[in-house]
């Protein structure tokens, strides 16, 4: 039971000039918090991520804002000024996609503190860039509103020193539009809750990107709802985790509509005695004739003490489909970085080398440069410490 009341949310929300029907989403999920028991995931091989959070020990409450730069037609503010400019939207869209199923996802709608909204116009092209100026405890709402045929790329980067970070992004695709939405999260000792979920209309296209390097316990969540005859999802997510990092990753696409097709990749590489779990899950409901669904994780232990579980699955109602997943779990070629070592490479370029080709495929799908600079940075970093 959370220490937080009623007249709290009530204040808060006050303060902020919010709607009526903000405030009672605000309080509906507060209600659910004494639902809902302590977040804790355990797997196989010893992998736990553990959310049981102490919501009395938290600075909640505070103000969190987004530096937003934007070019191109799109319209991106701030949560409050979102509110107040443009409440239907709101109304439309927000938490429409999802349902309020556990404690993370309650937390973020009860203490809800920062956020941004984006609306792209019909037939636009926009670039969007966002940076959280938080605190203590900081709970966001990415919503993205996509009209038809409209095109943009969405770069978010995730940093900072609080204690707790939870977020939600949630996509409203229109029909033949396009969103790549890409993340590099690189935070400091704190606990990280991603929850990001996209609703795909007719030839839509989503693209998640995802690069994580910090954070002491990670969970992400990344959900596409393929319902538009060929709509495509992919999500392309890369990790490094080192010390005693926890990164618990779980990737959805549920495919309803006809000819629709996704591609859930993640690579990884582990030191120290972080550990990571993947799980990726292609739903393939009978209606989906003609859909495509592939799956590929695969990690890389750069020594003894890592652990990694990548759990592929497929759930298939429909035989006219093509579907495939795999997964592997390896340490560094000794043989190859022994080659590289003859030829006057010293062991630790050889070792940062090698983890580079490893992650190279990833690097690859990323069609943002600053993306690709993030990857080729964190690699440096990890791998020199």
């Amino acid at each position: 039971m959370t220490g937080i009341t009623k007249q709290d949310a009530e204040k808060f929300s006050m303060n902020r000039g919010e709607p009526g029907f903000m405030l009672a989403a605000r309080l509906a999920a507060l209600e659910k918090l004494s639902e809902f028991k302590s977040a804790v995931f355990r797997y196989g091989l010893n992998i736990s991520t553990d959310f049981s959070v102490d919501e009395g020990a938290l600075k909640l409450f505070s103000e969190s804002d987004f530096e937003i730069k934007s070019t191109g037609p799109a319209v991106a503010v701030n949560l409050g000024r979102g509110l107040k400019e443009r409440p239907e939207l709101f109304m439309k869209y927000y938490g429409k996609s999802y349902e309020v199923n556990n404690r993370m996802l309650a937390m973020n709608a009860a203490f809800l503190n920062g956020g941004v909204l984006i609306r792209l116009p019909e037939n636009s092209e926009s670039e969007i860039h966002l940076k959280l100026n938080g605190g203590d405890a900081d709970f966001s709402h990415v919503l993205v509103i996509a009209e038809e045929g409209s095109n943009a790329t969405i770069v978010e980067e995730v940093s900072g020193e609080g204690s707790y970070r939870s977020q939600v992004v949630e996509i409203a695709a229109g029909a033949n539009s396009t969103v790549r939405y890409g993340a590099v999260q690189k935070l400091g000792n704190c606990r990280y809750f991603a929850f990001k979920k996209a609703s795909l209309s007719t030839n839509a296209n989503v693209e998640w990107l995802d690069l994580t390097a910090g954070g002491s316990i990670v969970k992400s969540e990344v959900l596409s709802d393929l319902i538009g005859d060929g709509s495509c999802s992919n999500s392309y997510s890369g990790f490094f985790g080192s010390d005693s990092q926890q990164y618990d990753f779980s990737s959805i696409a549920t495919h309803v509509g006809k000819h629709t097709g996704s591609m859930i990749m993640s690579s990884g590489a582990l030191k120290g005695k972080s550990r990571a779990i993947q799980q990726s899950f292609a739903r393939i409901c009978g209606s989906a004739n003609g859909a495509a669904a592939h799956q590929k994780a695969k990690v890389l232990l750069l020594n003894e003490g890592t652990k990694a579980l990548p759990i592929p699955k497929l759930e298939i109602e429909n035989n006219d489909v093509a579907a495939t997943h795999e997964a592997s779990v390896s340490r560094i070629d000794e043989e190859k970085t022994f080659y590289m070592m003859s030829r006057g490479i010293d062991e630790k370029t050889a070792k940062k080398t090698f983890v580079r080709g490893f992650l190279e495929p990833f690097a690859r799908k990323i069609n943002i440069e600053e993306l690709k600079n993030d990857v080729e940075k964190i690699v440096s970093e990890r791998m020199d410490s």
